[in-house]
């Protein structure tokens, strides 16, 4: 049965949520957005437990939250276009796409020689990224193909093999936007709460 954590309680868990993911477990936690499923994106052993949950049978890529910049910039090439987002809009509702550096991160997350980044606007959730020093994952918390539902214990009823869940109450907010980048140029690939219109 999977042990439910209010954010509340994140002080008080500290530790057992840290030890989850370092061992390899999967934690249900709320972002500005929706709800994701984290493992340490160092595990392939973890991110083949993402695919089995969502029910993913090919790798489709998956995006990372990191703590700050000096994480982003351990793991991809920000170039100047996409530094002047970041400085903008994060933290908050917004996926970069950008060239990856050789790293340590799972070779079977499909990224293609990209990763999305995120900083996501929870203190709370990029205090526990910043303790691991370590990206996690970021992919949605339903099967693949869904729609995702808004709150933990719904999530937790439809989906099977999550070690630990954080419940942040009800996330009714879209999506992040998704912005890939290609050297300078770059196009909104997904269309999320933050309206990024005006750059295209």
């Amino acid at each position: 049965m999977t042990k439910i954590i209010h954010v509340s309680e994140i002080d008080e868990y500290f530790d057992e949520i840290i030890c989850v993911f370092t061992n390899g477990g999967v934690v249900l936690y709320p972002t500005d957005t929706q709800y994701a499923l984290g493992v340490l994106a160092t595990s392939e052993e973890g991110t083949k437990k993402i695919n089995t949950i969502k029910k993913i049978t090919t790798n489709k890529p998956v995006s990372v939250v990191v703590s700050d910049m000096e994480m982003v910039e351990r793991y991809v090439y920000v170039n100047d276009e996409a530094r002047i987002l970041m400085e903008k809009y994060l933290p908050g509702p917004l996926t970069l796409i950008l060239p990856a550096k050789d790293n340590e991160l799972a070779q079977n997350m499909g990224n293609e020689n990209k990763i999305g980044i995120r900083i996501p606007d929870r203190g709370d959730i990029l205090r526990i990224v910043k303790e691991l020093s370590l990206p996690v994952t970021a992919t949605s918390a339903n099967i693949s193909g869904q729609v995702p539902d808004v709150d933990c214990r719904s999530i937790l009823s439809g989906l099977e093999g999550i070690d630990l869940a954080i419940d942040g109450g009800d996330l009714k907010g879209k999506p992040s936007t998704i912005v890939e980048f290609s050297g300078s140029d770059f196009s909104i690939i997904r269309k999320g709460v933050l309206d990024l219109s005006e750059l295209e």
